[in-house]
């Protein structure tokens, strides 16, 4: 019988989840039934089970290779062979090739390779399945190869210092408490700017993990009303999943929340109103505004305030990376307004030149920094 009408993608999908694709784990149609009613519930009949895999495991096909790897049963009973039932596991190739498009296991594999390097997760044994099918789908492709081994995303920005170190289980646990639904426990590191800052113990309901420039922060929340905050991961220990269940906060949204911090940049005073930020960027340093504006409504990038020199201007929050990004573009970009802002840079401006004075020896005594 031609069962191709019968097995449909829901059912052929339903299969690859059931049966393994290791020969050791291969199981007998009753166990293929049983996995079934465990994972999907109403199993298929026993009967219509066989003749599924019958044909799945059929060799004598010229349309297609067997989707399915079938083991003949034998065992020998006081010294006669005895048949066994048949034993199935799945075709991982073939399969793959059935349910991946090269387009999919593309994107697949670059998605995994960002993740990887931003959280460092470990796969379960169905990711890594997943992940083996995709890379079998690209060894059939010059053109996806091309682009695996051609495609990089750097996670992290600046100088290209390395990532922030964060113990393995922290991610593990914090991650756990994230899928499950239940709160956070770890002792922080609140004051990071002193090697020995002092740490408390806290529990919080995690919304979500963002990972920005080598470092991961678990956003969440102490209270039913408190407004989240971004936790480093690299400052946490003694992390761990409890049982008690996570304060929900059906409104809340990540992209939403990441967009009010100005891409997690930390303001400075929670709730306080963007500034008006005026720049007189010079014509040099000009492009850095024209690729990456400040944001949507910036302007100024395209018409000469003075021979030389653009006046930019665009509405901020005032961020822990504003002043050392304004400080990092040099001479080629000075803060016109707002007051307290330009008055903040000069501060670091005057400090930094007092380190390079020509009166003065590398390393010599100099006041602490203006913060």
């Amino acid at each position: 019988m031609d069962r191709r009408q019968d097995i449909g993608l829901e059912k052929l999908v339903r299969y690859s989840k059931v049966l393994s694709t290791k020969p050791d784990e291969a199981m007998t149609t009753g166990e293929v039934q049983q996995r079934w009613d465990t994972l999907f519930g109403k199993p298929p009949s026993l009967r219509s089970v066989q003749g599924d895999l019958e044909y799945l495991s059929a060799t004598d096909r010229k349309d297609r290779p067997p989707l399915v790897h079938k083991i003949d049963g034998t065992a020998v009973e006081r010294g006669k062979t005895v048949k066994q039932p048949s034993k199935y596991y799945l075709a991982l190739p073939q399969v793959a090739g059935r349910l991946i498009t090269q387009e999919v296991a593309s994107e697949l594999s670059l998605a995994r390779r960002v993740f990887d390097q931003v959280l460092d997760p470990a796969l379960s044994p169905e990711g890594a399945e997943m992940l083996g099918a995709a890379r079998q789908v690209l060894t059939e492709s010059k053109e996806a190869q091309r682009l695996l081994t051609g495609v990089r995303i750097l996670p992290h920005g600046g100088v290209g210092r390395l990532a922030a170190h964060f113990d393995r289980e922290a991610r593990v646990e914090a991650m756990k408490a994230l899928s499950q639904g239940r709160q956070l426990e770890f002792h922080y590191k609140v004051d990071h700017r002193n090697p020995d800052g002092r740490i408390v113990r806290l529990q919080v309901s995690p919304l979500g993990l963002v990972g920005k420039d080598g470092q991961v922060y678990v956003v969440g929340v102490q209270g039913l009303s408190d407004e989240p905050k971004p936790y480093a991961l690299h400052r946490m220990s003694q992390v761990a999943c409890r049982h008690e269940p996570a304060v929900q906060r059906p409104k809340f949204n990540l992209d939403d929340f990441i967009d009010r911090t100005h891409q997690f940049s930390h303001p400075e005073q929670a709730g306080a109103p963007p500034v008006e930020l005026v720049l007189r960027v010079h014509k040099d340093a000009i492009y850095h505004f024209r690729e990456r504006p400040l944001t949507a409504e910036q302007s100024g990038t395209h018409t000469e305030y003075e021979a030389g020199w653009y006046l930019v201007k665009a509405h901020v929050p005032v961020t822990t990376q504003l002043v050392p990004f304004l400080v990092s573009m040099g001479p080629w970009v000075e803060v016109m307004g707002p007051p307290a802002v330009r008055e903040r840079v000069r501060q670091w401006v005057t400090d930094m030149a007092g380190l390079y004075a020509a009166d003065r020896a590398p390393g010599a005594r100099a006041s602490s920094p203006a913060t």
